[in-house]
């Protein structure tokens, strides 16, 4: 139980740290809501080693740990919506078998960038907001699958 509870810690700590990474050193790109997700990688790393109640932990500490020490309520907000469309959809995905921590991954991206698009609409209370689907449903899909490569990579490590 402390192995799992120090791995699960570990793999939370390199999601924050490539959460700071990406909010430090990166310049915010021209689109809204369209960025790099590279904590990603420790959840589907986390899923793929610990499960679904692993993963979970890991996203919702990380999520929580972010907004508080280099966000805000809305940075929260938005990346709840996002993690609670995109760890159950990878879980079920990892469940029902045939994809790879890529696949997966790529996944993520997707539901994630939905979810939050999903929660600006809802805030926003306009349906306009639908036009940016196809570029976040693009840019989701182009970091997952480079996040998913990061992660597969780490879960080898972990095994």
């Amino acid at each position: 139980m402390a192995k799992r509870l120090s791995m699960l810690s570990m793999l939370t700590a390199i999601g924050l740290l490539a959460a700071w990474l990406e909010y430090v050193l990166l310049p915010p790109i021209a689109v809204p809501g369209v960025k790099l997700g590279l904590a990603n990688l420790a959840t589907v790393a986390a899923l793929f080693v610990y499960g679904f109640r692993g993963a979970s932990a890991v996203t919702f500490a990380r999520v929580a740990l972010a907004a508080l020490l280099f966000g805000n309520l809305s940075t929260l907000m938005f990346a709840l919506a996002g993690a609670l469309l995109a760890v159950p959809g990878m879980a079920l995905l990892k469940r029902v078998g045939g994809f790879s921590p890529v696949g997966v991954s790529i996944a993520g991206g997707v539901l994630h960038n939905a979810g939050q698009l999903l929660a600006a609409a809802v805030i926003a209370k306009t349906p306009g907001l639908a036009a940016y689907l196809p570029v976040l449903l693009v840019s989701g899909a182009a970091m997952g699958a480079v996040n998913g490569v990061i992660a597969l990579a780490v879960i080898r490590r972990f095994r």
